[in-house]
């Protein structure tokens, strides 16, 4: 981390499935420098703003000013599930 020409990845991807849990269920997890997306077990998803909001006190999913920062996440997601095989379904096709 000290060599000046490492290079650190846009995001870091985590699955938790818990305690008994199984493969393909559980929670989802993106995380960017600035901002972390979650989709929890009912396919709710939660996105946080880490440098104004470390203690993920306001979910700002729904809000419009932050649709790019969701999209962009997302797209993260989508390229960590095409690398892992990952087969839960996306929130919007859920609904």
């Amino acid at each position: 981390m000290k060599d000046p020409l490492t290079q650190i990845p846009p995001f870091v991807a985590s699955e938790s499935v818990g305690v008994g849990g199984k493969i393909g269920t559980g929670h989802r997890m993106i995380r960017s420098m600035d901002w972390k997306y979650m989709i929890i077990d009912m396919n709710e998803e939660l996105l946080y703003n880490l440098s104004e909001d470390p203690f993920e006190k306001n979910n700002l999913i729904h809000k419009k000013l932050y649709e790019s920062e969701k999209q962009q996440l997302m797209e993260y997601y989508q390229e960590w599930k095409n690398l892992v095989g990952d087969t839960k379904p996306d929130p919007s096709s859920a609904k």
